[in-house]
């Protein structure tokens, strides 16, 4: 557990963390197993509501750029 002061923040270098891991690892996860993820290997807390937005928002932006 890390003392008072800034708290690690959500970087783009994360988001492509989370886009290798959904490629090319073998298993699926949900929401709440990706933000548990995120913490444990990159400490990053994010709650698994505010993660499924994000990864909801970066497919609809992947699907734009696709057209």
């Amino acid at each position: 557990m890390k003392g008072r002061g800034a708290k690690a923040k959500w970087q783009d270098i994360d988001m492509a963390y989370l886009i290798y891991c959904l490629e090319n690892d073998p298993s699926t996860y949900n929401s709440k197993q990706l933000a548990h993820k995120l913490k444990e290997e990159r400490g990053i807390d994010l709650s698994s509501d505010r993660l499924r937005r994000i990864l909801k928002k970066l497919s609809v932006e992947m699907n734009k750029s696709k057209s």
